[in-house]
């Protein structure tokens, strides 16, 4: 009977032990939920490349984001949170993805041609846009598919300016 006992005291032991560090996990878990909350968008995002251009100083961000996630007030948040994380080189061209196939490889990008398509569909059909910041003006294009296929937006964060007339 004694060893009967010994054996539900260990695992009575191990159960408690157990659930004791499953809470303490959960706790971390929760207390990084938290700081996450606090500290980041409230959409979930990555930066795959950044790099600024050996010929003219103008920076090169790709950027995945959720596909749930591409909204006009996530697109222009994104912008914010890029331009704010690399101010330099003022002028900036960020690629937002939301399907991996449309991101270029580094084979791809260094074939070049990225500025030509700025005005152009992604192959996948995915939402994807371009923001691009230069000293004359800030907007971004957006594709995103619908019933009918592939729209288009754009939104202006900066026109250019008109000139005056004296």
């Amino acid at each position: 009977m004694q060893d009967k006992t010994k054996a539900v005291l260990v695992i009575l032991v191990f159960i408690l032990t157990l659930s004791g560090s499953m809470a303490a996990i959960n706790g971390k878990a929760e207390t990084a939920a938290q700081y996450r909350l606090h500290t980041s968008s409230s959409f979930r995002y990555a930066v795959v490349h950044n790099e600024v251009a050996k010929a003219l100083p103008v920076r090169q961000v790709w950027v995945l984001m959720e596909d749930k996630a591409f909204t006009e007030e996530n697109l222009k948040s994104l912008f914010e949170l890029v331009i704010k994380r690399f101010p330099e080189p003022y002028e900036m061209n960020i690629w937002v993805y939301t399907n991996l196939a449309d991101v270029p490889t580094p084979e791809e990008a260094d074939e070049g041609g990225m500025s030509e398509v700025k005005d152009a569909p992604p192959l996948s059909g995915a939402p994807t846009a371009v923001c691009v910041r230069n000293d004359k003006t800030e907007y971004i294009n957006y594709f995103y598919p619908t019933p009918k296929g592939q729209e288009h937006g754009k939104i202006v964060i900066r026109a250019p300016e008109k000139p005056t007339s004296k």
